[in-house]
């Protein structure tokens, strides 16, 4: 276990992994829960963050065949593209809890970005 994790501690490319996975454990849907219950009401969370695992449960799965035909790159390319448009969105957004819809669509496409992130760093550390 110890030279495990001095092999890990070691490479550069491992320090490149571990920072997105980082990056991915901070983005979870707790920002998200802040819109949602603000906006709409906590009584409504729930449902909404099960949006969120359903897109993201199905973008996980979705991608093993699909990167077969692409390769890593351009899934990253648009986990990344797809997580800015939310994030963007997110910050010119004002909650309204007459279009409850908005707050579905951007729970499933936050689900999508973060199944990228999720499977391809996974799998990016499991390949070095």
């Amino acid at each position: 276990m110890r030279k495990t994790f001095s092999i890990m501690l070691d490479y550069e490319e491992t320090r490149r992994e571990q920072k997105l996975l980082a990056f991915g454990l901070l983005k979870k849907p707790v920002i998200f829960q802040g819109y949602v219950s603000c906006g709409w009401g906590v009584d409504k969370v729930g449902f909404v963050i099960v949006t969120y695992g359903i897109c993201d449960a199905i973008g996980s799965f979705s991608l093993g065949y699909v990167i077969k035909r692409t390769g890593r790159v351009p899934i990253f390319m648009f986990g990344a593209i797809l997580n800015i448009i939310v994030i963007v969105i997110l910050f010119l957004w004002h909650p309204d809890p007459d279009k409850a819809y908005i707050f579905f669509i951007l729970a499933g496409l936050w689900g999508i970005a973060d199944s990228v992130w999720q499977t391809q760093i996974n799998g990016e550390m499991n390949y070095v």
